[in-house]
């Protein structure tokens, strides 16, 4: 969200899945990280998506000194690729990747790590961010409740675009109800299948084709999902990457806390603190070109917008936000991507210089 900050945000849900940007190539070919686990001072590697629609395992060394990612799965011929580099820390909360300084890098106790890739896409170099999870759900039933999701969505011959709405996971079977809160009555309704791979990793299947690929993070009963998207058809759900999270009661105090937000508006990456006190927000933004910015706001809850209960700022100019109690969220305008993950017990809005 954003408006006062350029002020970004609302609040919601998550993946930052950031940024279209540019920049030269780096990093040399390695194997992926073991894993071994999501606790503190140990090694973690995670599974997640891109926001290009590629499926990634990020990992960080124990140290937090140094990174590895591999593709996974890729529609741009790039699975298999594999880089490392390392991690500077910038003492703020995130650090700084030797093969795309320009972006960064969060490495949360909980098992989640955003991550990036900086790869040649279409015979351009671009940078972009990743969220995977080191403690996803190992059977389909455990993830089974509504979602709100929020993400990117692209279509052959007809571009990208933002994409908001419920979902209903339960049996095996995933109901998607775009952009309006989950009914049976919802009139655009898809269905899907779902597959359990393994290791924490599952396919979806709409009308006999194979439309993606999800992880999950869960913890302490806390759920949210991690969508690798690659339906290519017209009506199909696109391809991208997508962050659901179990839809809870909007009242001003559910979301409190503070968050580290990263996204893009335009062909601009940002990192920023995000501090949210019932209806209030205070937000210090940085942008990769330099320029820095910091402000205040307000937050409506229990917004109605097209059907979907949402968050709005005080702008009130074409905000769309998915609330996540469980400290991530995703916010959308007309021409920003916004994900905040949530820091226990940091004032992350001064940290950010």
């Amino acid at each position: 969200m954003r408006k006062a900050m350029d002020w970004v945000v609302a609040l919601g849900v998550a993946l930052l899945l950031a940024a279209c940007g540019g920049g030269g190539g780096d990093g040399a070919s390695s194997g992926s990280s073991g894993n071994t686990g999501p606790s503190e001072n140990a090694a973690i590697t995670g599974l997640g998506a891109a926001t290009v629609g590629e499926l990634v395992r990020f990992g960080v060394n124990a140290a937090r000194t140094e990174y590895a990612y591999e593709i996974v799965e890729s529609e741009f011929g790039l699975a298999g690729t594999r880089r490392t580099g390392t991690l500077t820390d910038n003492r703020d909360g995130t650090y700084t990747p030797s093969g795309a300084p320009e972006t960064r890098v969060v490495i949360f106790e909980n098992g989640l790590i955003l991550g990036f890739i900086k790869e040649n896409i279409n015979g351009t170099t671009r940078v972009f961010s990743t969220l995977v999870s080191a403690s996803a759900a190992q059977s389909a039933n455990e993830l089974d409740g509504i979602y709100v999701y929020g993400g990117t969505r692209c279509i052959p011959n007809q571009g990208c675009g933002q994409a908001v709405g419920t979902l209903r996971l339960q049996g095996g079977m995933a109901e998607i109800c775009p952009d309006e809160d989950f009914s049976s009555a919802c009139p655009n309704k898809e269905t899907l299948s779902v597959n359990n791979l393994g290791g924490g990793l599952f396919q979806m299947i709409r009308a006999g084709v194979d439309s993606g690929r999800f992880t999950s993070f869960v913890q302490n009963g806390r759920k949210a999902i991690i969508v690798d998207a690659k339906d290519f058809r017209t009506n199909g759900i696109g391809r991208g990457a997508y962050l659901l999270v179990q839809q809870t009661n909007q009242v001003p105090g559910a979301i409190d806390g503070d968050y580290l937000s990263f996204g893009f508006t335009g062909n601009t990456r940002f990192i920023a603190g995000v501090r949210i006190r019932g209806s209030q927000v205070a937000v210090r933004t940085v942008r990769d070109n330099g320029q820095r910015s910091e402000g205040t706001g307000t937050l409506e809850y229990n917004f109605q917008a097209n059907g979907l209960t949402l968050v709005r700022d005080s702008g009130g100019n074409a905000v769309a936000v998915a609330v996540a109690g469980q400290g991530l969220y995703v916010a959308l305008s007309q021409d920003s991507f916004e994900l905040g993950l949530k820091v226990p017990n940091r004032d992350t809005v001064t940290a950010i210089q």
